[in-house]
């Protein structure tokens, strides 16, 4: 009972490192780099953030960080499709991928020590036509959690 396991009674032990995200420029390069030496290292593990800097899937195109966005409910295609790569090369490798679908810093007002406070570019945020009045009503507006719904059901597709 103290270990993971898979569905089918397989113990998991786990073994591996967060890369957390990629660098900008290199994308979905640098995610096979380091899938091919956990493979070669018989690292089966890592987790990945979901973040408007990497992989993320909606977001404002208003201030930092500058993407391919089109705001809420308007997915970026381009980020899509590498998550969708990175999961593929990931599979290939035997890695498995925790993946980290939000981060604090986007539901953040006041200045965090990393400078993560991005809520005035959050497209749920009612200044970028979405339907929140602050960052608590992400948790609460029925509109917001459809749309975040949505979302959760087009990654899991």
């Amino acid at each position: 009972n103290n270990y993971l396991e898979f569905e089918n009674g397989k113990p998991y032990f786990a073994v591996g490192e967060s890369i957390g995200w990629a660098s900008r420029n290199k994308q979905t390069y640098e995610y096979e780099y380091y899938f091919n030496k956990f493979a070669e290292n018989k690292c089966n593990y890592t987790r990945i953030w979901m973040v408007p800097w990497n992989l993320y899937l909606e977001w404002s195109n208003k201030g930092w960080p500058k993407g391919r966005f089109f705001g809420l409910g308007k997915y970026c295609l381009e980020n899509a499709w590498r998550l969708d790569y990175v999961l593929k090369v990931a599979e290939e490798k035997g890695v498995n991928i925790m993946l980290t679908l939000d981060n604090y810093g986007e539901l953040m007002r006041e200045k965090g020590y990393w400078n993560e406070q991005l809520w005035d570019y959050n497209p749920y945020n009612i200044a970028n036509s979405g339907p929140c009045n602050s960052p608590w009503d992400f948790f609460s507006d029925s509109k917001a959690k459809d749309y975040y719904k949505r979302r959760l059901r087009y990654i899991i597709a």
